[in-house]
């Protein structure tokens, strides 16, 4: 491959002796010249632009005949003077660059080994010259005035000169920021850039990336972080043609919180740890708005109590753990807990007879108390707080009724129970009012009962049968030799169901003779 040229080479000088010893000369060798790009590997044709690195390209000159001062035969053999200048000469051959507008200015000093050059920013708008000095040796010059060799030196300078320097593209990272992550939840994010051609490829240059993260050369920021904080980093993109551009981003990693909080239940015990993903160190956990249920608090890690009342509590819970803090809302429902009541169905209740029930309710916590929703008791009733039903009936009439109870426990969890209550209150009659029986023999009668239901069982409630005289359990009475007299009984009717009356009963014992009942 051919060597691409930026600039023309300039021709060396040649030395003509002084005297007539000859003087040894340079002969030229290939062209001086800037190459662009590393050392000995040629570069297409363009300006040089800030960041290239320059080759100059000494030309390979060599001395005809070889002039060493280093070497014996070369060294004068009677005086010796080392003109112009004072000082030795430098040894043979130095590289220097130059920068050039209207005049030249140095930018690298002599070397004797530095023939390559950073462009500058400085650089850009002027030309850079490569500049080859070499040292001629003569030591076979004759003084005229006495005849005596000498030893002089002269130098002579080959040079090449560059194009305009141009400014090199920087490749920019078009994105701005990054978005906000969250502990223990995926994360993606792709860089962008522009500038240079051909695919960008990126890389830290600078800093950390959030742990759990990986950012790959084509610019893909994954992962999942696994402990939360700010992290700031810097981003290099680089691209062919271009200066590698950077940029610093923060990314803020939060501690994810839960993702939501259990419900509760009035009257039952609530304990719910908290925790969250990302902390480095023990979390505190705070209401930062709103409000916990009613019975419950956060102590060391832990939302516990025992919820007093229903609704939905909306409130906000706050997290730190060291510099790192975050909040979320949540909404926390507390229903009631279900009851269970009854009995269905109540025992019958009669008129006259106290009366003792109670009403039921498993479920919800205690005391709870009752009320009567439809249909009231039947006269003589009433319901206590706690679901007893007393008293002693004194409706008169038949009927079965649907009543309906509500009942509340402490927290006021609600209840509704239907239950059935048979009342029987009949109107019992007793047939006769006063009773005839004759004195001496044996006879035979019989009381009546009537408005209830048969049998009836009949009893003496208060006096005191004659001497002779029984009262059967059906109503029968029964006279032996009963002795003269009247008396006044109280006779307790009974019927089938329960219902009974005292009556008042007169029954006279006469010597007359009485009519047998049948």
């Amino acid at each position: 491959m051919g060597r691409l040229v930026i600039a023309v080479a300039a021709a060396l000088v040649l030395l003509a002796p002084a005297a007539s010893a000859q003087a040894p000369r340079f002969v030229q060798g290939p062209d001086v010249d800037i190459l662009v790009g590393s050392q000995h590997v040629d570069t297409p044709p363009v300006a040089p632009k800030v960041g290239d690195t320059l080759w100059g390209n000494n030309g390979s000159p060599y001395c005809d005949p070889v002039c060493d001062p280093n070497d014996p035969s070369q060294q004068p053999k009677s005086f010796q003077i080392l003109l112009p200048g004072n000082g030795g000469p430098p040894s043979g051959q130095f590289f220097s660059w130059r920068r050039c507008d209207n005049g030249c200015v140095e930018v690298q000093p002599k070397s004797s080994t530095e023939n390559t050059y950073v462009v500058k920013p400085e650089d850009a708008g002027s030309k850079l010259q490569f500049v080859v000095t070499l040292t001629n040796y003569d030591c076979g010059e004759v003084r005229r005035d006495n005849g005596q060799q000498e030893c002089r030196w002269t130098t002579v300078n080959a040079t090449a000169l560059s194009d305009t320097v141009q400014q090199t593209a920087v490749v920019a990272l078009s994105t701005a920021a990054l978005g906000e992550g969250e502990a223990g939840a995926p994360y993606s994010q792709t860089l962008s850039a522009t500038g240079g051609t051909g695919p960008h490829s990126f890389s830290v240059t600078a800093g950390s990336l959030p742990p759990g993260l990986t950012l790959s050369a084509g610019g893909a920021l994954t992962g999942t972080p696994t402990t939360a904080g700010s992290y700031t980093f810097t981003v290099q993109a680089s691209a062919p043609g271009a200066k590698p551009g950077s940029r610093s981003y923060t990314v803020g990693v939060r501690l994810a919180m839960p993702t939501a909080l259990a419900d509760g239940v009035t009257g039952v015990p609530f304990n719910l740890p908290l925790s969250v993903t990302g902390a480095s160190g023990p979390v505190a956990f705070s209401v930062a708005a709103g409000r916990l249920p009613d019975g419950l608090s956060i102590a060391e890690g832990l939302l516990a109590g025992t919820p007093t009342k229903a609704g939905e509590f909306a409130f906000t819970l706050g997290a730190a753990s060291g510099a790192v803090s975050a909040t979320k809302q949540y909404t926390i429902k507390v229903a009631y807990p279900p009851l269970s009541v009854g009995p269905a169905e109540l025992p019958r209740a009669v008129r006259g007879i106290p009366y003792d029930a109670r009403l039921d309710v498993t479920g919800g916590t205690p005391p709870y108390v009752w009320s009567v929703l439809q249909d009231a008791l039947p006269a003589g009733l009433s319901l206590k707080p706690d679901g007893q039903i007393v008293g002693t009936p004194r409706a008169i009439g038949e009927d079965e009724l649907e009543l309906i109870f509500a009942v509340h426990d402490q927290f006021g969890a609600p209840a509704t129970a239907v239950t059935r209550l048979e009342y029987y209150g009949p109107v019992l009659a007793l047939q006769p009012k006063r009773l005839a029986l004759p004195a001496g023999g044996v006879f035979r009668t019989a009381l009546l009962a009537t408005g209830g239901s048969e049998p009836y069982t009949f009893e003496l409630a208060g006096g005191k049968l004659p001497r002779g005289v029984k009262l059967g359990k059906r109503g029968a009475v029964v006279a032996k030799r009963a002795l003269p007299g009247t008396k006044r009984l109280r006779i307790r009717v009974t019927d089938r169901l329960g219902a009974f009356a005292v009556f008042p009963l007169r029954l006279d014992v006469k010597t007359v003779k009485a009519k047998a009942l049948p």
